[in-house]
């Protein structure tokens, strides 16, 4: 998940090489970017990023539970095991940090300041 006004190509061309899939989802702040916008941001930063530049498989998940269950399944089915790192927005680091250590997460609706 990235906040909408965020400098996406800034934040995951560095990334992006280093992993073999990316789950794209959004936290429930009233400014994250759609997963689908993600996704197709994460195609045009691979695009213009050189041949050998093949961006990691994309997948698409609204809700973060269930990103973070595609990660961990697609880790064993595909990867044979490995880390699932959850990044670009701390939004979304808070509300899954929440459900790993099940918490209740705060049902005020959070942003940084504009």
């Amino acid at each position: 998940s990235v906040v909408a006004d965020k400098d996406l190509d800034g934040l995951l061309r560095p990334l992006l090489p280093l992993f073999s899939l990316v789950v794209a989802t959004r936290s429930q702040s009233r400014r994250a970017r759609l997963p689908a916008d993600l996704a197709a941001g994460i195609a045009a930063i691979a695009a213009i990023g050189g041949a050998g530049a093949a961006p990691p498989p994309v997948v698409v998940r609204d809700d973060p539970g269930a990103a973070l269950a595609e990660a961990r399944r697609q880790l064993g089915e595909r990867f044979g095991g490995g880390l699932v790192v959850v990044a670009g927005s701390i939004f979304l680091v808070g509300e899954i940090r929440a459900r790993l250590l099940g918490e209740t997460p705060d049902p005020r609706a959070v942003s940084d300041p504009l």
